[in-house]
């Protein structure tokens, strides 16, 4: 009898343990090994673009085809919510928790308040399995369908903040407001409707999907190559979007190429 009763609570707090790692509401934080994550909620999404690359480089700017690669739109549906840190890891994060794994920042990263950058997918994969240990969870690269429906954040227009682009003055370091093209502090501009900081602009994104050709992009890279988000502190507002996409080789690191992460929730 006592060993089933201790059974049946064990299994209890099991229970209310995975609850405890599920978000409740849109925008919730929860800290992970001292990174702050936020809650993106169960639901679904229309995920690209119909619109034409003409169209786009009328309203944003640019040649039509750098914008050949982001349809057709589809529906995407989340069966599951998950948490995704709230910034790009930053330097402190990385010589925090790194150190665990011998991992150091690169000569020239900047203050600690900026977004990692210059490292490799390796070093990156090694990062990420010791925040594992040390939070106790399955910690991963965003998927680029989980990037992109965070970053917009219940929106369907070309930023998540609207179709403007005077607008991203206000939620992005870009090309336009960033003098030197150096990487800025995480945070400085205004969140997404979700709460989180720098999906669009500072560091390009990595995201932990294989890079493949959807649309009628020229000279696309090759589909082994992983898909980068978001724009960095030296792309146009054409790129600084939430539907732009390009791939990159990460077998080395590139200075404006950051990451960030998600937890899956009740593991």
């Amino acid at each position: 009898m006592i060993r089933r009763l201790v059974l049946s609570f064990t299994l209890l707090c099991l229970a209310l343990s995975a609850q405890a790692q599920e978000g409740s509401r849109p925008g919730e934080t929860r800290d992970f090994a001292g990174i702050t994550f936020v809650w993106c909620p169960a639901g679904a999404a229309t995920l690209g673009t119909d619109e034409s690359p003409a169209a786009i480089a009328e309203r944003v700017g640019g040649r039509a085809e750098w914008y050949g690669d982001e349809g057709p739109a589809r529906e995407v549906t989340f069966e599951a919510g998950f948490w995704i840190s709230q910034t790009p890891v930053t330097v402190a994060d990385w010589v925090r928790i790194g150190r665990g794994a011998e991992l150091t920042a690169p000569a020239g990263s900047g203050g600690s308040d900026r977004p990692i950058a210059g490292v490799n997918i390796g070093e990156i994969r090694a990062f990420i399995e010791e925040l594992g240990g040390q939070a106790r969870g399955t910690f991963r690269l965003p998927t680029e369908q989980e990037w992109e429906y965070a970053c917009r954040a219940g929106s369907t227009t070309l930023y998540p903040h609207g179709d403007d682009p005077e607008g991203l003055d206000d939620h992005a370091w870009y090309r336009a407001n960033t003098e030197g093209g150096g990487l800025q502090p995480v945070g400085a501009k205004s969140p997404n409707a979700w709460g989180l900081h720098d999906m669009l602009g500072n560091a390009w994104e990595i995201c932990g999907t294989p890079y493949a050709v959807t649309g009628a992009h020229e000279n696309a890279p090759s589909p082994a190559n992983l898909v980068l988000r978001g724009g960095s502190v030296t792309s146009p507002a054409g790129f600084v979007r939430s539907t732009y996409r390009v791939g990159r080789n990460l077998a080395e690191g590139h200075p404006q190429v950051t990451f960030r992460i998600v937890r899956e929730a009740g593991r």
